[in-house]
């Protein structure tokens, strides 16, 4: 002290401690000791740098070192040997004696004074000097009474202890703890930390800051402490070597108690049974969706895919579906199956569709296992071809339709196999569209197109118009009329007016009506007497979606030279 003072011990008492106890970690680097009576004959200096919890020699003193201190050797070899000195133990002088201790001994050489071994030398908590015996001149040889001892004792007019406030590189200044009262030239222990560290000593990482190990800044080196990323989904982090030297020393923090339904290192991945939305962005609280996946269709629990991956097909929220089951949730059955159930281990049933009669293969309802038959194809399995079809194919429409000639068959129906048509006396062929041996038929067929007819009327669809598509068919709407005009009759008979057709929408024409307008009044006289206007006006007809024909009127008695008007309404589909 500035003051002329003085500690001294108990008179006669060799074991005395001299002990300081520190705030916080120090670094100390060396203690100079200033005796008011004769030095010690042998003291040890220790130090603690866990708060006493444990102690470490720096070095031993001795007048006679293999006397007192037998075990210790006196030269050091390296910078961490704990030795015994004898430089500072002599009997003179006897008063203002000095000892001196350096940490860290200026005559050898130290590459790297921020070395870990280094720097656990400079750590300080506690010290504690321990003198262990007395200079006594040699009196306690001649006289080993008590009272001849006490006339000797241990005394320090001062004592200087150097260091700073350890802070590991990581403040510029340390401030005093609270309740402490700053005095001039007093070292306080609480560093004002820097580098995102904390602690007395700035000795650990701030909270959320462990993404890397924790170290002493080195010269112009930080080393700072890092933020976690958490994704926001975490509020707290700790440091994990193991990961850390996994990552090629890049990154070793890992989140703790990852909130909304995350999971992994930084909270970037989904917990089971939930998936990574891909229009939510990674930090959003609601980023992780729960899977839905249908219990009857999937395996594993209801489990599905976190996260996408177009390289693998790999799609984001997809259930693990059984064998015979499709769709994100596994909830429809595949192609060519039916009825999902939860209790059958593939899912669904096998559709016992034919190949041949099914549109493109496609199989059966999921619900009902009916198969979707192609156009001219019927049945729960698509197997028969329709009523008035025949010879089950792989074509478009599945069944040919019979076409049977209408006046040389006796119907449409023809046989399911050979497409053979029913025919009349003395006809013959599949369509019955040739006369037997011997027997002719009269040309009395005659075809009007329909593109050459007129077309009137109005409908939902805007004004009748008249659009022509291949094979010579004309698209009418519904509530439009079609208007063909006859004015080439050669023979005066009778004749069946037969309307050809091909549907473009499913279902049938429900509702048609047909008139024959004639160029005079009736004659009941004349060579058509049997045939009367009521006969004729209106009469109505049905165009079925899976025929190709249908008969308009029969025996209508038309007469040579005169011009005939056919008026075809289509009232309703």
């Amino acid at each position: 002290t500035l003051e002329q003072s003085w500690w001294q011990s108990e008179n006669g008492k060799e074991n005395v401690t001299i002990q300081l106890d520190l705030e916080a970690e120090f670094h100390f680097t060396h203690l100079i000791i200033v005796f008011a009576t004769f030095r010690p004959a042998a003291m040890l200096i220790e130090r603690s740098y866990d708060f006493g919890k444990s102690w470490h020699v720096y070095r031993y003193f001795a007048h006679n070192c293999p006397e007192s201190f037998p075990h210790v050797k006196e030269f050091s070899k390296n910078i961490t040997d704990v030795i015994c000195d004898s430089r500072y133990s002599g009997v003179e002088p006897s008063k203002n004696g000095e000892l001196i201790y350096r940490v860290l001994p200026p005559n050898m050489n130290i590459e790297n004074p921020y070395a870990d071994h280094i720097q656990n030398m400079l750590k300080m908590t506690n010290l504690r000097i321990n003198f262990t015996r007395l200079h006594t001149l040699g009196d306690t040889h001649l006289d080993d009474r008590q009272e001849i001892q006490e006339k000797y004792y241990y005394a320090i007019s001062n004592m200087v202890v150097r260091g700073s406030c350890s802070c590991y590189g990581h403040a510029s200044r340390c401030l005093p703890l609270d309740g402490v009262v700053n005095k001039y030239d007093m070292v306080h222990g609480r560093c004002e930390c820097t580098h995102n560290t904390k602690g007395l000593n700035c000795e650990e990482c701030e909270d959320f800051y462990n993404d890397l190990p924790w170290n002493p800044a080195l010269g112009k080196q930080t080393n700072a402490c890092k933020k976690c990323n958490c994704n926001n989904h975490a509020s707290s982090c700790h440091f994990d070597q193991a990961v850390y030297e996994h990552s090629g020393r890049v990154s070793g923090g890992v989140c703790d108690n990852c909130q909304h339904h995350t999971q992994g290192q930084h909270c970037e991945e989904c917990i089971p049974f939930f998936y990574r939305d891909p229009l939510e962005d990674i930090q959003s609280p609601y980023v992780c969706k729960p899977c839905d996946c249908d219990p009857h269709g999937a395996i594993d629990d209801g489990i599905c895919d976190s996260v996408s991956d177009p390289e693998y097909n790999i799609e984001a929220g997809a259930c693990h579906c059984k064998a015979n089951v499709k769709g994100r949730r596994c909830d429809t059955c595949k192609d060519g199956f039916w009825n999902l159930n939860e209790h059958n281990p593939l899912g669904c049933e096998n559709c016992t569709c034919n190949t041949l009669g099914t549109i493109n293969n496609s199989g059966c309802n999921v619900y009902t296992g009916e198969c979707t038959c192609k156009r001219l194809v019927v049945g729960k399995d698509c197997n028969e071809c329709m009523p008035e079809s025949y010879g089950l194919s792989d074509s478009h429409d599945g069944c040919s339709p019979c076409n049977c000639d209408l006046g040389g068959a006796l119907d449409n129906n023809c046989d399911v196999q050979t497409g053979q048509c029913r025919c009349r006396p003395n006809m013959t062929g599949r369509r019955c569209e040739h006369p037997k041996q011997n027997h002719y038929r009269p040309n009395l067929e005659t075809v009007y197109e329909a593109e050459d007819a007129l077309c009137i009327g109005f409908s939902s669809y805007g004004n009748c118009t008249i659009v022509l598509w291949e094979n010579g068919y004309v698209r009418v709407p519904e509530r439009s009329d079609i208007t063909f005009v006859v004015d080439d009759i050669s023979t005066t008979t009778n004749y069946n007016v037969i309307i050809r057709y091909s549907t473009q929408t499913p279902g049938d024409w429900e509702v048609g009506t047909i008139t024959v307008i004639r160029p005079d009044e009736y004659d009941p006289e004349g060579p058509c007497a049997e045939t009367h206007p009521s006969y004729e006006t209106r009469r109505p007809f049905r165009l079925p979606e899976h025929q190709t024909a249908v008969q308009g009127l029969r025996d209508v008695c038309l007469e040579v030279g005169k011009t005939y008007r056919f008026k075809i309404h289509f009232e309703r589909h």
